[in-house]
C-alpha cells in the first residue's frame, strides 16, 4: 500500500519517499529501508538518503549505496555511456569522514579511483 501511495504522489521527485525514511528512522533507527524504496531515490537522489542513513550511524549501508553507484557509474563511463547520476562531493567527504571502518573506507575509497579514472 506504501508502494502505491508513493508511486501515485511522488510528483516532486523523492520528496514524499525521503520523509516516509526520515520518519522510519526516526522512530526505529535500526529499521530497515526496503529496497524498492531506495529504489525511489537511485540513482538521482541517492543523496538524500545517504545523508539520512549517515545521520542515524547507518554507515555501512550508505556506503554499499555510494559505492555502487560509483562502480555502476565508472563502468559505463568506460563502455562510453553517460553516468547514472552523481554525488555531491559534500556526500562522499561526509560518509568518509563518518566511517571508521577501515575496510569499508578503503573500499570506497577504490570506488571513487575507478571513478575518477573512468573520468579519464
Amino acid at each position: 500500500m506504501l508502494r502505491n501511495a508513493l508511486k501515485d504522489h511522488n510528483l516532486d521527485g523523492s520528496r514524499y519517499a525521503q520523509v516516509v525514511v526520515d520518519t522510519i528512522l526516526s522512530f526505529e533507527p535500526q529499521a530497515v529501508i526496503p529496497p524498492w524504496m531506495v529504489d525511489f531515490f537511485y540513482p538521482h537522489a541517492l543523496n538524500d538518503v545517504v545523508f539520512s542513513l549517515i545521520s542515524y550511524g547507518r554507515l555501512e549501508e550508505a556506503a554499499r549505496l555510494v559505492t555502487r553507484l560509483m562502480d555502476e557509474n565508472a563502468f559505463r563511463r568506460t563502455a562510453g555511456k553517460p553516468p547514472l547520476a552523481d554525488l555531491p562531493i559534500t556526500g562522499l567527504d561526509r560518509l568518509m569522514h563518518a566511517l571508521t571502518d577501515t575496510t569499508r573506507k578503503q573500499l570506497v575509497q577504490e570506488s571513487i579511483q575507478r571513478w575518477t579514472a573512468s573520468e579519464q
